[in-house]
């Protein structure tokens, strides 16, 4: 499909995407961080729902309107796990396919701050728990992101000083190449 004109009523499910695990053993959340944890789905749902509504649009040239993610905010997470001063960047993944979300100095109340775009981990998406088939049950959302930067079964997050080389795209072109 390479017509950005195509409006589809809900999101495609694609069979052979990349990283998808045989099954997913939880959320790990380390690097420069005071307290490394992993999180399980229960875990994640335990947290406040955040809301990002947003046009899911494809290189390939689609887009689906008004999709509603719930979750937790990226923010919020990393409050738990404590990040350390020199931590810039959290490098989000599901193995090796990953992007880099840039984290910006504490505020006052010292709760992280995410950088110019919302970074959502979707446990719901329409009202609905979020179908494995669509990176259930924890997938990366980033307002304005591209496609490939919506990471499917996300299972790591390592806080870095220094802004990591991302694959995600690279690995999407290939795919779609």
């Amino acid at each position: 499909m390479t017509n950005p004109d195509v409006k589809l009523d809900r999101l495609p499910v694609f069979d052979n995407h990349y990283g998808r695990p045989d099954q997913w053993s939880g959320l790990l959340v380390d690097g420069l961080v005071a307290e490394p944890r992993t999180f399980s789905a229960t875990d994640l749902e335990t947290f406040a729902a955040a809301v990002l509504t947003d046009d899911f649009r494809c290189e390939e040239g689609w887009v689906v309107n008004d999709q509603k993610w719930e979750g937790v905010s990226l923010a919020e997470l990393l409050q738990v796990v404590r990040p350390l001063p020199e931590a810039r960047y959290a490098e989000i993944s599901a193995s090796d396919f990953m992007v880099a979300v840039p984290l910006t100095d504490s505020d006052q109340t010292g709760s992280v701050l995410m950088g110019p775009t919302h970074a959502l981990l979707a446990n719901r998406l329409n009202g609905a728990a979020l179908p494995e088939e669509h990176g259930g049950p924890c997938r990366l959302v980033l307002t304005g992101g591209a496609c490939y930067t919506s990471i499917k079964w996300v299972d790591h997050i390592r806080l870095t000083a220094e802004q990591p080389e991302e694959t995600a795209q690279q690995i999407a072109s290939q795919r779609n190449g």
